[in-house]
């Protein structure tokens, strides 16, 4: 057998607005901070996306996957390249 309390507490209004405010800021910044970290997980780009990110054509993309210039991330049959990899071969070309 299961036991309960019931138990009622009447508070004032003014009480009541200052509790549903912080509860409200709390769970705003809360989910704030959430989508803040989901934006910085970094992006992933398909062969298509790498290819023309770079403005190369998808066998150029492969010869550098073969001269070991990008690594690649593969996901079950999908090759992956993250934007870290792609900005760091585009600066890599500059002088």
């Amino acid at each position: 057998m299961e036991n309960f309390i019931n138990l009622k507490i009447d508070l004032p209004d003014d009480l009541i607005q200052k509790l549903e405010k912080v509860i409200v800021d709390t769970v705003t910044k809360t989910l704030q901070q959430r989508v803040a970290d989901i934006k910085a997980e970094p992006k992933m780009y398909t062969r298509k996306e790498a290819a023309n990110a770079l403005r190369i054509t998808l066998p150029t993309l492969r010869l550098y996957e073969i001269q070991g210039r990008l690594i690649p991330k593969r996901a079950g049959k999908r090759v992956l390249y993250s934007k870290e990899n792609i900005e760091a071969f585009i600066a890599s070309l500059r002088p």
